[in-house]
């Protein structure tokens, strides 16, 4: 069995659009369950994996910067509780994914990519 991908972190301030249609639900140790439930409107406050996404993940920094993540991973992790940081993490599989959806890899090899795509903002 195996999962991979990455964990990028950014400095904030920065913006997250996201939207996607399921997250994961968690048990009380945060990790997930196997259910899946409608994905949150807000990404406020999230500490969570989810799925369905119906556009690739846009962070937006107040000088105009923007970075935009494209994965062929279906699974994203994203945390933006603390203050100073938050995370967009495209895998191939939810956390704890060696229990919860196992992918067996051999004899072909598992692999991910992902593109991250920076635009600078336009001078005016």
């Amino acid at each position: 069995p195996a999962s991979c991908g990455w964990h990028p972190w950014f400095r904030r301030p920065v913006a997250l659009d996201l939207d996607a249609t399921s997250l994961w639900r968690r048990d009380e140790s945060g990790i997930p369950t196997g259910e899946l439930v409608a994905a949150p409107t807000s990404t406020e406050a999230l500490d969570d994996c989810l799925t369905g996404l119906r556009q690739p993940p846009r962070l937006r920094w107040p000088d105009g910067v923007e970075l935009e993540v494209r994965s062929s991973c279906e699974q994203w992790v994203v945390f933006t509780e603390p203050e100073h940081a938050l995370c967009v993490e495209p895998q191939t599989g939810p956390p704890d994914a060696l229990n919860l959806a196992p992918r067996v890899v051999g004899p072909e090899p598992l692999v991910a990519t992902a593109n991250f795509r920076w635009g600078a903002p336009v001078p005016t």
